[in-house]
């Protein structure tokens, strides 16, 4: 049996999502990252392969591509559906928890479909 450090552990930044990987063992492995994983390095956010469809479908853009455009001096974070955070006073893992939250809120909702 093998067991995996936690600091090797990448977890599926939705709330409700078990799933991981062991980035040790993907970096040893030869590749980027875990097979059809996705990430956004802004907010340091990753959606498995289950949930990766949201940001990149087989088009391209997916329906919650998340981006950040800045306006004046202020940095909003901007998902594709026109869901938009001012981000003036929060911190990076403030605003990631807020973009999850609508997120995880259109899954929820079923307002999301492949």
């Amino acid at each position: 049996m093998t067991i995996t450090p936690n600091y090797a552990v990448r977890r599926c930044s939705l709330p409700d999502c078990a799933a991981w990987y062991d980035v040790v063992a993907v970096t040893f492995a030869g590749t980027a990252r875990a097979d059809g994983w996705r990430t956004w390095r802004s907010l340091n956010l990753r959606l498995c392969s289950d949930h990766a469809w949201l940001w990149v479908d087989g088009a391209g853009d997916g329906p919650h591509r998340p981006g950040l455009a800045q306006v004046d001096d202020v940095v909003w974070v901007r998902c594709a559906c026109g869901w938009e955070l001012d981000t003036a006073g929060l911190t990076a893992g403030e605003s990631a928890s807020q973009y999850l939250a609508h997120l995880a809120g259109e899954v929820v909702a079923g307002t999301v479909n492949r």
